[in-house]
């Protein structure tokens, strides 16, 4: 790659280079699928403390507002001494954005989160339940209730994605979660996968029916482990129904198949006590997917 008098020539095409007048806030683009907010925000806090971010993945950018101009500055001179940066194997174009500043939304107990996936509409993948989403939040903060958006006229823009509304018992913790999960991949299984874009919502309080399909009440002193547990219930009370010869013999194999066989060692729930351990102690989502993946009644978890 050559860079003449603000003009790329990447040998496939031209195009001008031009940098945009001097703002606090930096346009990224070509933020594919494998460039990460977490890899952005490393790459920008060489030079200063990073504010907010905003990443439009359905347009493969992303906006990135730094504290001042001259963090700012530091950035886009840094990144056009090449051309480009590498952000996680991908060259990342960078300019000044058109925006001055990115609104917003003060902090409070509720988040907004859009689970999209550039390639595809997830939701024709997998039906997006209030219980998956509290599989996703629940080991990190007390969720107190989750309400799944329904498609509307906006949608018709992000097609490749489903939205929804997290309530959580104060704003610290709400925070906290924000802050970890933001920009992070999820993985269903064989089923789907998405990112979690996560802003706060202007919405304090939120209205949720228990028992729906689309919304969901959390009980007070409720937890994924509890979940687990009664979905572990509701696969083995099926079995009580069965003659003692057969049942014994498909219990032996449904054991061997499930991992049902370890759970006399560990406590009966010992794996979902590691998670709850995990989710209190802040661990990072990698280790979270590695145990929701020794749990077949644990649909989501992370990857990557």
């Amino acid at each position: 790659m050559q860079v003449t008098d603000n003009v790329v020539n990447t040998g496939k095409k031209q195009y001008v280079n031009d940098i945009g007048d001097p703002s606090k806030v930096v346009h990224c683009r070509n933020v594919t699928a494998d460039v990460t907010q977490s890899g952005l925000v490393a790459m920008c806090q060489q030079f200063g403390r990073v504010v907010n971010v905003v990443m439009l993945r359905a347009k493969n950018q992303s906006l990135i507002e730094m504290d001042n101009f001259k963090s700012a500055q530091a950035v886009v001179e840094y990144c056009q001494s090449n051309g480009y940066v590498d952000v996680d194997h991908r060259r990342v174009y960078v300019k000044y954005s058109r925006h001055q500043a990115l609104s917003d939304t003060p902090a409070g107990k509720t988040l907004l989160v859009s689970m999209f996936n550039p390639e595809y509409d997830i939701s024709t993948m997998v039906q997006l339940t209030p219980l998956i989403v509290y599989q996703i939040f629940g080991n990190y903060g007390q969720v107190e209730k989750i309400v799944v958006l329904p498609k509307n006229a906006s949608s018709a823009q992000n097609h490749n994605r489903v939205q929804s509304l997290v309530q959580f018992s104060d704003k610290e913790q709400a925070e906290k979660v924000k802050g970890l999960l933001q920009g992070q991949p999820v993985n269903l299984g064989d089923q789907a996968s998405f990112f979690l874009d996560i802003q706060f919502s202007k919405v304090p309080e939120i209205t949720a029916t228990a028992n729906s399909t689309t919304s969901m009440v959390v009980p007070k002193g409720f937890t994924p482990q509890l979940l687990a547990q009664q979905q572990m219930i509701q696969q083995i009370s099926p079995m009580s129904q069965m003659s003692p010869m057969s049942g014994m013999g498909q219990m032996g194999q449904m054991g061997q198949m499930s991992g049902m066989g370890q759970m006399g060692q560990m406590g009966g729930m010992g794996q979902m006590g590691g998670l709850s351990q995990m989710g209190q102690m802040g661990a990072a989502p990698q280790q979270l997917f590695a145990a929701h993946n020794q749990l077949p009644f644990m649909q989501a978890g992370f990857s990557g």
